[in-house]
């Protein structure tokens, strides 16, 4: 199983208005914006550094501790603690 990081960007689709501010800031890609609607965290890729947190200008990006499920869901796909 590949290392993961303590903590883990997850982002609140729902009041997510996808307007890439996370996108531009985040060291290793590891968000996309899917179908133009909201961001999206590759739970592999993010190390949880809060970049996209604080650039977040609508403050819907919160950095967590990684939970079990989250290192299980990194292989089947989930999207952080939902």
């Amino acid at each position: 199983m590949k290392h993961l990081s303590k903590n883990l960007a997850c982002v609140d689709a729902g009041a997510c208005v996808a307007c890439g501010c996370c996108l531009k800031v985040c060291p290793r890609q590891a968000i996309s914006v899917f179908k133009g609607s909201f961001a999206v965290v590759n739970q592999d890729a993010c190390v949880g550094c809060g970049l996209c947190a604080k650039e977040c200008p609508a403050s819907v990006i919160s950095i967590l501790p990684r939970s079990p499920q989250d290192y299980e869901s990194v292989h089947t796909g989930g999207n952080c603690h939902e």
